[in-house]
C-alpha cells in the first residue's frame, strides 16, 4: 500500500513538472495607444495572467444566458448593421467580411443592468480566426459599447493582436506564439473542448485529471488559449460598464467550458 502511494505521488509530481515546462511563460510586447507613451510588456502565455483573463470572462459568462429567440436575434443583427452603416461604429479591418449567420448572443446581467450582446466572427486575407466584432446593447437598444479584436501574424510568423474599442485602437500585442492556419485553430478549439470537459473534476481525479489538463493546454490547445485570453487581457476601459473583448472571449469558447479552462491552468 504505501509503496503504490509513493509510486502515485511521484507519477503527480512527474506530471506537474510536465505541465510546468508546457505553460512557461513567454514575453509580449503590449503597446497601449494614446494612453501610454511608453510600450508596456506583459506576458501573455504567463498562466497568472491568463487566468487574470479567463477570470474576468467566467464573471461574465456566470451573469449571461445565450439568447435564441429568432425575433431578438434579427433585431440585435439589424441593430448592428444599420450602427455600422451610420457610422455609429468604426471598423478598422480592412477588407474584412463579417460572418453574421456566426454571430453569437448573450444576455448578460451586470450590477443589477441586463445588457445584450453580439459577437461577430471576422473573416477576411489577413485576419485569423477568433478575430471578431462585439457589440453591447443596452434595455433600450442603444450601443453601450463595442470591440474589434484584430488577429495577424507579422514578418517573424508571431501572432500579433490589435485591440480596438469603441473604434479606437488601445493596445497591439506582439506574442511569442507561433502562427499557425485558421484550420488548425479551429480543430484546436474542439479539442481544447473536448480535453476540458474530460478535465472538469480537476480536484478530485487526481492523475487523470492532471494528465487530462496537460493535453488541454499543451500544443496547439495551448495556443488556443493563450489568444482567446490575449484578446481580453488590457483590453477593458474602467470607464465602460461591461467589457465587449471578454465576452467575445465567453461566446469564443462557451461560458460552460470556461470554469474548466481556468482549473487547468491553476493546477
Amino acid at each position: 500500500m504505501m509503496r503504490n502511494f509513493n509510486l502515485e505521488k511521484i507519477i503527480k509530481i512527474m506530471l506537474l513538472s510536465m505541465l510546468l515546462t508546457l505553460v512557461s511563460p513567454a514575453v509580449t510586447n503590449i503597446v497601449y495607444a494614446e494612453t501610454d507613451s511608453q510600450p508596456k510588456e506583459t506576458e501573455v502565455n504567463n498562466p497568472e495572467n491568463v487566468n487574470k483573463s479567463f477570470d474576468k470572462m467566467q464573471s461574465i459568462a456566470s451573469q449571461s444566458q445565450e439568447i435564441t429567440s429568432p425575433t431578438v436575434i434579427e433585431t440585435m443583427k439589424n441593430n448592428t448593421l444599420n450602427s455600422i452603416k451610420e457610422k455609429k461604429l468604426i471598423l478598422n479591418g480592412q477588407n474584412i467580411n463579417l460572418l453574421w449567420n456566426d454571430s453569437k448572443f448573450l444576455s448578460i446581467d451586470e450590477e443589477e443592468t441586463n445588457y445584450k450582446s453580439i459577437s461577430v466572427p471576422i473573416e477576411g486575407k489577413e485576419y485569423s480566426y477568433f478575430s471578431n466584432l462585439t457589440v453591447v446593447f443596452d434595455k433600450n437598444e442603444n450601443v453601450v459599447t463595442y470591440s474589434e479584436s484584430l488577429i495577424t501574424k507579422n514578418q517573424v510568423n508571431k501572432f500579433v493582436i490589435d485591440t480596438y474599442i469603441e473604434g479606437k485602437k488601445v493596445s497591439t500585442q506582439n506574442t511569442d506564439i507561433d502562427y499557425i492556419s485558421n484550420s488548425k485553430l479551429k480543430e484546436g478549439l474542439f479539442s481544447l473542448k473536448q480535453s476540458v470537459k474530460e478535465s472538469k473534476n480537476v480536484n478530485t481525479r487526481g492523475i487523470g485529471a492532471i494528465a487530462g489538463c496537460i493535453a488541454a493546454i499543451a500544443g496547439i490547445n495551448g495556443t488556443i488559449a493563450y489568444l482567446i485570453a490575449g484578446t481580453c487581457i488590457a483590453a477593458c476601459p474602467a470607464v465602460a460598464p461591461i467589457c465587449a473583448a471578454c465576452i467575445a472571449g465567453v461566446c469564443t469558447i462557451g461560458a460552460a467550458d470556461i470554469g474548466g479552462v481556468i482549473a487547468c491552468f491553476k493546477l
